[in-house]
């Protein structure tokens, strides 16, 4: 049923988008930057999240680890610029990379996670190092995205400022954890625990909440998992969330721009009169 519901939903998202006329006119930012983001940072929320803590080390936790939103198309089921309010939807991919500051380990024996105090595991704990505890969780990407284009409503055609926010649905598709140290051979160890033996740990459904602004070329957001990050078998009362900020270049209007100004000009000079 729930299959089906989805489907069902996102085919007429589908034919409401692509029924909308092409002389719609589109916002100046891609819409992607409403739902992904260039830089960002996760985190745990929570009673327990102390135990939980990720670390920036090596850019991890979101920063520049390849954690992304990855969608094929976008679609905006209204457009801003025309209709004064955005709203947009797709469906994609989630991927999300979160390094902890303490070594941990799932055990899935004891179906508890726990500090690596192994002795003979020897941690560079630098911070360009990439050695330490590494959690990795894919989940599919549903979101509804609502924007207000609030320059747009004072001073016609003006994108320099507006407020956006949604919920996304995000079912559980995978995880994978990795202890990266040293033993005492000096050999460089990657222990790797795949996702049959720790999908038992987590929620398999995932709401999200997120809200952000846009300023000029910026977009600043935050976002929160309403749901709990682990099932209800488990003792830890953590969230999912995430800081983060987007940003693009127009180049195509700059561009567009000038050629409008060049062309007036040659237009004024082409009537015959000469400015001083």
């Amino acid at each position: 049923m729930k299959k089906i519901t989805l489907t069902v939903l996102f085919s007429l998202s589908f034919f409401i988008v692509f029924s909308q006329t092409e002389t719609k006119k589109k916002p100046s930012f891609g819409s992607n930057n409403l739902i992904s983001h260039n830089v960002a940072y996760n985190f745990f929320v929570g009673t327990d999240a102390n135990k939980f803590r990720t670390s920036p080390k090596a850019f991890g936790s979101g920063i520049s680890d390849f954690s992304q939103t990855y969608t094929l198309f976008n679609f905006w089921l209204s457009r801003p610029i025309k209709r004064n309010i955005g709203i947009i939807t797709t469906i994609g991919f989630d991927l999300n990379k979160y390094r902890f500051a303490d070594n941990l380990y799932f055990d899935s024996d004891s179906n508890d996670i726990f500090i690596d105090n192994d002795q003979t595991h020897y941690y560079n704990e630098s911070f360009f190092s990439r050695q330490g505890s590494k959690l990795v969780i894919g989940k599919l990407y549903i979101p509804f995205i609502v924007y207000l284009p609030v320059s747009h409503w004072f001073s016609d055609g003006n994108e320099n400022f507006g407020l956006y926010f949604g919920a996304i649905y995000r079912p559980y598709l995978f995880a994978y954890h990795k202890l990266l140290f040293t033993n005492e051979q000096n050999q460089l160890v990657k222990n790797k625990t795949a996702n049959p033996f720790i999908n038992k740990y987590f929620n398999k459904n995932d709401i999200v909440v997120k809200a952000g602004l846009k300023i000029k070329s910026i977009f600043i957001y935050g976002q929160y998992s309403v749901l709990p990050f682990f099932n209800e078998n488990m003792n830890y009362d953590i969230h999912e969330a995430q800081i983060g900020i987007n940003f693009f270049f127009n180049f195509t209007s700059k561009l567009q721009k000038k050629l409008d100004d060049l062309e007036k000009k040659d237009n004024f000079n082409d009537g015959g009169t000469e400015t001083k």
